[in-house]
């Protein structure tokens, strides 16, 4: 490791007397590192690892070349010890003081597989910046190019998940970013998000650069928070086997933009870990003109489940948020955006999390509902379709309504376009502002 604190290192003395340096480098030469990671380095030995190497310890079959030196930094298939996903990497107190100019760069490969590329559609790495403590901002991301499964990991030029820009290969190429501000201290953080074998990504020469004197201009704030963000519609168990990835539809303002827009699954059944995150991942794009946005990810573990929505989170699977309805432990995430509980037994009905939230719980109704969804007219009412379906509909407080009572038919999913609406809309809900009640009207059964 190299850490330079004045910049004397690499300095190019420019024509107006400045000089431009090399404030901060990572090369991973030696032991004596510069970052924190949220899980110990580990290594199997062969495809499941996450450390500094340089080629040893690994597989011999894992090749990438044109790093900086003898050793990089590299992770494959990150849960296949155990490890709890996302993994956080952070490079702290990187002093800028005096700085401007600023620039990051960072060299990255993947062991190509040839015709084969194994990026799914929820693996990702992402690197961030924070100056002074201001809040984390978007630096680089690599992602799939959307597809369900196995696409080269590819930059994604505008941080909405689908990769759109530079194919990363096995030969180490450098990726350059301006950072637009400075002040006295930099944070980077890397996010990485690979859950499957030959899923992987290696770096090397972790750079901060920038020229001595000039302003100082104050860091931007981070993006506001999400601050309306509703869960519209869902697949908790889907008909039929079940598949490798599933749909959340998420409602929002039209045409804007989210970032950093937590979803997670809590462990609501009483054969599980009660209470613990089974699955937590951020996603950013934008409402379309309806205000949806379709997000995609692996399938959840069937219901009990509780499902829910966050600007926020610090922890990671397996954080637990407590088996006390009325006393959880909150401390690792945001505000809580919404929140929908689903039951698939009488057993797990005072299990489920989302009233306890504020929000609301859909009580067993007979069987593993197949689909969820807000009512199109009365955003308040959630109703569950059964797998088999049926011929009724159940909504949160245990109305049922048989599906000719719908504008259309509210057995098929609608993601991405308006949901099915009672005819007439359901009057039994008081409304709020904007015709929305996030909160239930029944109350828990002691």
């Amino acid at each position: 490791m190299k850490r330079f604190a004045c910049g004397f290192t690499t300095a190019v003395l420019l024509a107006n007397g400045v000089s431009a340096a090399t404030i901060f480098i990572e090369d991973f030469e030696d032991a004596v590192v510069s970052y924190t990671l949220s899980t110990p380095e580990f290594t199997d030995g062969s495809s499941d690892f996450l450390l500094r190497t340089d080629g040893s310890g690994i597989s011999g079959g894992y090749n990438v070349s044109g790093q900086g030196g003898s050793f990089y930094f590299a992770g494959q298939d990150l849960d296949g010890e155990g490890a709890s996903l996302p993994i956080i990497q952070t490079f702290s107190g990187i002093n800028i003081s005096g700085k401007s100019n600023l620039g990051f760069s960072i060299l990255l490969a993947e062991d190509d597989d040839g015709s084969s590329q194994d990026w799914d559609a929820p693996d990702s790495v992402r690197i961030e910046y924070q100056i002074d403590g201001t809040g984390f901002n978007d630096l680089l991301a690599i992602a799939n190019d959307g597809s369900t499964f196995n696409s080269a990991p590819l930059i994604d030029t505008d941080f909405d998940g689908i990769g759109d820009g530079t194919e990363i290969t096995d030969i180490f190429a450098e990726f350059t970013k301006d950072i637009a501000f400075t002040g006295n201290e930099l944070d980077l953080r890397i996010t990485w998000q690979l859950d499957s074998g030959d899923e992987d990504l290696a770096i090397d020469n972790v750079t901060i650069t920038g020229d001595d004197g000039g302003p100082v201009n104050p860091p931007p704030p981070p993006p506001p928070p999400t601050s309306f963000a509703l869960i519209n519609e869902f697949q908790p168990n889907p008909n039929g086997s079940d598949p490798s990835t599933t749909e959340v539809e998420v409602l929002g303002t039209p045409n804007e933009s989210f970032t950093d827009l937590w979803l997670l699954s809590i462990e609501s059944d009483n054969t599980g870990t009660l209470g613990s995150v089974d699955f937590a991942q951020a996603f950013s794009g934008t409402f379309d003109a309806n205000g949806l946005a379709v997000l995609s990810l692996p399938d959840l573990e069937n219901p009990s489940f509780t499902l829910l929505l966050a600007d926020d989170f610090t922890g990671s699977t397996n954080t637990e948020l407590g088996t006390d309805l009325n006393n959880l432990d909150l401390s690792t995430l945001g505000n809580i955006l919404d929140a929908v509980g689903i039951s698939d037994s009488f057993g797990d009905d005072n299990l489920v999390y989302g009233e306890a939230l504020g929000f609301v719980d859909i009580d067993y109704t007979g069987d593993e509902p197949q689909l969820v969804f807000r009512d199109g007219k009365n955003p308040s009412t959630f109703w569950a379709i059964n797998d088999p379906a049926g011929t009724e509909a159940f909504d949160q407080v245990g109305n049922t309504a048989t599906f000719d009572l719908f504008n259309m038919d509210p057995t098929s999913s609608t993601f991405g376009a308006v949901n099915p609406s009672l005819i007439p809309s359901p009057t039994a809900f008081a409304f709020g502002i904007g015709g929305l009640l996030l909160t239930s009207v029944r109350r828990r059964r002691g």
